[in-house]
């Protein structure tokens, strides 16, 4: 574990493209979530949470900008590592709709 934010998110954009129709999920998202410490995140429908969410667990990619997960870039961890990665310093909690 690295001393500085165990989550960086810089400038990170992401837009899905449905066709020839973009819609942008995030736009430009800057933050800094400190270890040892408990983050929410909140908003409407439609805001971006689960988009946010994806990128932190490394399950999806930004369209622009840099993340950083327990110091370390995602964008530059191996398909043969992002398992055991996230296996080491992720944590899932899956809302059920039943």
């Amino acid at each position: 574990m690295t001393e500085g934010p165990v989550v960086l998110f810089e400038n990170v954009s992401k837009i899905y493209q449905m066709g020839e129709v973009s819609i942008p999920a995030l736009k430009g998202i800057s933050l800094r979530i400190p270890g040892g410490r408990f983050s929410m995140v909140l908003g409407p429908s439609g805001s971006g949470k689960t988009t946010l969410l994806n990128m932190v667990g490394c399950l999806d990619q930004p369209t622009d900008g840099k993340i950083e997960v327990c110091g370390e870039r995602v964008a530059e961890i191996t398909d043969n590592r992002i398992s055991e990665f996230r296996a080491r310093n992720i944590g899932f909690i899956f809302q059920n709709l039943t």
